[in-house]
């Protein structure tokens, strides 16, 4: 077999590979968040058929619970500051990862030995420029008033 062939199948194999973990951690995501608002609506028709039940049998209504007991943990305020906290954090720290992943392809690319990879030393600029972002955006997102809010 052609070695050119061999590699192009490794190329395609971790392609591949790479864009299963990617997707994998997507639908990870989705299906935990789906799972808790299950939960949260679960919670609050058991709330709902509760206080029927008490209607319907003459009975006092039972308590409301307190908007923390009704409401899962994601959906309080504090949550929703350290969710904020989480997401600049996130995105200080995949900027760095990109940016200097960029850089440092560029320069792999361009000093490599094969001269078939000197032609492509600008592909590094892609992570590069969207690690730029990233941190500008953390930048952006660290001054209060600067992002619409919502």
């Amino acid at each position: 077999m052609n070695d050119d062939f061999l590699w192009g199948l490794m190329g395609i194999f971790w392609a591949l590979v790479s864009l299963i973990w990617v997707f994998g951690w997507v639908a990870v995501w989705y299906l935990r968040r789906r799972a808790v608002e299950r939960r949260s609506l679960e919670l609050r028709e058991l709330l709902h058929r509760e206080r029927m039940a008490a209607i319907e049998k003459g009975l006092p209504l039972p308590e409301i619970p307190a908007a923390e007991e009704a409401d899962p943990v994601w959906m309080r305020p504090e949550a929703e500051r350290m969710r904020a906290a989480w997401l600049r954090r996130s995105a200080l720290i995949l900027g760095l990862f990109f940016l200097f992943g960029g850089l440092g392809m560029c320069a792999g690319f361009y000093w490599a030995p094969d001269r078939g990879f000197n032609g492509m030393w600008t592909l590094g600029f892609i992570p590069a420029l969207s690690g730029i972002g990233l941190l500008l955006y953390t930048a952006i997102a660290g001054r209060p008033g600067l992002l619409p809010e919502g």
